[in-house]
């Protein structure tokens, strides 16, 4: 719309008035108007049904439609349209009710010059903009919210519970309808563990820090009770806390529900592929939220991602790279074990050796993924990077055996400051190896797993830095 003129639609039963908003547009410079008039209400309805308009210019005062109801009408017929209300002086109540029922913007009449008039049609069309991206935004976050294949709840600042979906409603056995607006959190929650988790979120609602997951015991409308792992947050720029439930009470339900997310995640991802621009944001945001999610069901490599961030920058400023590679390799380590989603507990929490089809399922995850990107330009620089971490130097490494030069950059940095984490990261069944010995296997590997160049230039940054940036 930018290069082609505005569509106006200019629904006014006064000749005069016609007239003078179309020589006020005449001589807005800014921007060019393509002015349509229609003298009635049916009229103007008609032309709406038949030819693309931008926005509305509308007279509340028509022959076939009197006050506020021609607005309504208006509004009704054509609701993704922005419509600005036209008043006389004495009538501007009735303007500000339409505005209150959703027009963008009055003005009266005898009060317009031509640079009024185009910068109130020019901000009532972004208005609208915002408020369907908005929308939009909104719906699918509630999309996301409700298939995400976990026990998911929004509560607001006294506990009362806003929203849940639909496992939310099969782990404790009540409705919809019973838990939003009538129960609170505490309502199902069995009597041993209420003033802890209460606890949690009068600390939380205060600012304070709370632990980022913990398990609890609730109590099902039939009385079972279950165990849950729970993770609560608060929701951005709002009071309200939004917590995801998960029952380990039975290992093979918990194994079918992951795999179940997994598969909903990634079909998901593809339906996103014709979203509205701004709700890559709001999906980036739901990404990062798995990969925390991911990193609290294991608490040994909580905080893996920010680490790994934070030794990946180092490496690629020393290398030299600009501002947009260092963003783009940030995004990458942040989300790159995303595709641990699918991973079942089983598996990710395995304190002893992993078996044959235990690994092949634990190797998949660079391509869950990078597949779960694939739906947005957003994502697409960093897919290769999420994909290819564990490529290994001599091209013995997954999922597609890259070698040498072939892995791309951003992932051959990836691979050392992730092996160099876990290395020096306590795991269930073994304490954080010495630094010393560390260097030992990153030198030893070098040429073999990594890049010999990388590894070079990060045991420089720790000679430089010494322990104390870890």
């Amino acid at each position: 719309m930018s290069d082609e003129p505005i569509k106006v639609l200019l629904i006014e039963d006064n000749p005069d008035h016609a007239q003078l908003i179309q020589e006020l547009l005449a001589k807005e410079r800014s921007k060019q108007f393509d002015l349509a008039c229609a003298a009635r209400l049916s009229t103007g309805l008609k032309l709406l049904a038949k030819r693309s308009i931008d926005v509305v210019l509308l007279d509340l005062s028509l022959p076939d439609g009197q006050r506020l109801d021609t607005f309504i009408r208006v509004r009704d017929h054509a609701p993704q349209l922005p419509i600005i209300v036209l008043t006389s002086l004495d009538d501007k109540m009735l303007a500000v009710k339409a505005v209150q029922q959703g027009a963008q913007d009055y003005l009266v009449k005898g009060s317009i010059d031509s640079n009024l008039l185009g910068r109130a049609l020019l901000y009532a069309i972004a208005r609208k903009q915002l408020e369907e991206a908005l929308k939009q935004s909104e719906e699918r976050y509630r999309t996301l919210f409700q298939y995400s294949g976990t026990a998911m709840v929004i509560a607001e600042d006294d506990m009362t519970i806003s929203l849940v979906n639909k496992e939310f409603e099969q782990l404790t056995g009540y409705s919809k309808n019973q838990l939003e607006g009538k129960m609170t959190i505490p309502d199902f929650l069995a009597e041993k563990d209420k003033q802890k988790i209460i606890g949690y979120y009068k600390a939380l609602q205060k600012g304070k820090k709370i632990p980022p997951s913990y398990t609890a015991k609730i109590k099902r409308k039939d009385n079972q009770i279950r165990t849950i792992f729970a993770s609560v947050g608060l929701i951005p720029r709002t009071k309200n806390s939004i917590a995801s439930l998960t029952d380990i009470t039975e290992q093979e339900r918990t194994e079918r529900e992951l795999k179940k997310k997994s598969n909903e995640i990634r079909n998901y991802a593809r339906q996103m592929k014709m979203a509205y621009q701004a709700l890559e944001r709001a999906y980036l945001d739901m990404i990062h939220a798995l990969v925390i999610s991911v990193e609290t069901r294991d608490p040994y490599t909580r905080g893996h991602s920010e680490r790994v961030t934070q030794y990946s920058k180092e490496i690629a400023a020393k290398m030299g790279w600009n501002d947009k590679e260092l963003n783009n390799l940030e995004l990458a380590c942040r989300i790159h074990d995303v595709g641990k989603i699918g991973v079942s507990d089983r598996i990710l929490l395995k304190n002893d050796t992993l078996t044959i089809s235990e690994w092949a399922e634990m190797k998949m995850h660079p391509v869950k993924g990078a597949e779960m990107l694939t739906f947005s330009e957003y994502f697409k620089p960093v897919i290769p990077i999420v994909r290819h971490h564990h490529e290994r130097w001599n091209g013995k490494g997954y999922p597609d055996g890259l070698k040498g030069k072939n892995i791309p950059p951003g992932a051959r940095i990836l691979a050392v400051a992730d092996t160099f984490d876990a290395m020096s990261s306590a795991r269930p069944y073994r304490d954080a190896i010495d630094y010393k010995k560390i260097v030992v296997e990153l030198k030893k590997n070098a040429g073999t797993h990594f890049d010999p160049e990388i590894v070079e230039i990060w045991l420089e940054i720790m000679e430089k830095y010494g322990i104390s940036i870890l």
